[in-house]
């Protein structure tokens, strides 16, 4: 199993909520 997929859609989710952040 390759540990990137779910390391990519983590870094997605801490994107977006970073994006959040930024937006508020």
């Amino acid at each position: 199993m390759s540990v990137l997929p779910l390391l990519f859609e983590h870094i997605e989710k801490n994107q977006d909520l970073y994006v959040k952040r930024l937006a508020e």
